[in-house]
């Protein structure tokens, strides 16, 4: 049991309904960065790893919401022809963890927030709220599946009720009626 998660059998259905979602997440903004149309985008990785129809579409469906969201932490630099990132790194923020930080967070799970980061799914901000809340829980280590709990939790957590027909993400248990 990990010093994050409620083991009640929803909880656990739902959070890893959302880790799965997030690693589409990653995939497809790793090949939109990667200068790539979201049409000309090859899908059967996804399908080969064993993700479902509907947790594609959920990725995509969150991923239109969230741009369409004014205000939207998915920023994705310009590339430019050459594939390159055109923005000046000299002036974009570096993240340097601190000791304490590194004897806490696994590299996996240092690596995966400055990829999440670097993709624009989480924002400076984000990362730091993370690994405070890491930080402020007084723990000795935290493993890559926790980062991915957390993450998982700030990132899903938007309001877009009050969007004329935005989408939900459900629960593996709930039920449209």
């Amino acid at each position: 049991m990990t010093q994050f998660e409620d083991l009640s059998e929803g909880n656990i259905s739902q959070r890893a309904g959302k880790e799965r979602i997030m690693e589409i997440l990653v995939f497809l903004l790793s090949e939109i960065r990667s200068n790539k149309k979201l049409l000309d985008i090859d899908l059967k990785p996804l399908s080969q790893r064993g993700f479902s129809q509907t947790e594609i579409s959920t990725a995509f469906s969150w991923l239109f919401d969230r741009i369409a969201l004014d205000g939207s932490p998915i920023v994705l630099p310009e590339i430019s022809n050459s594939g390159r990132d055109s923005s000046d790194r000299s002036t974009s923020p570096f993240r340097v963890y601190h000791e304490a930080e590194r004897s806490v967070l696994t590299v996996a799970a240092q690596g995966y927030l400055l990829q999440l980061q670097e993709l624009g799914l989480i924002t400076a901000g984000d990362m730091e709220a993370i690994i405070d809340r890491v930080m402020a829980a007084g723990v000795p280590t935290v493993s890559l599946s926790e980062i991915k709990e957390l993450v998982g939790i700030m990132v899903f957590d938007f309001d877009d009720s009050n969007r004329m027909g935005s989408r939900l993400m459900l629960g593996v248990s709930d039920r449209v009626q």
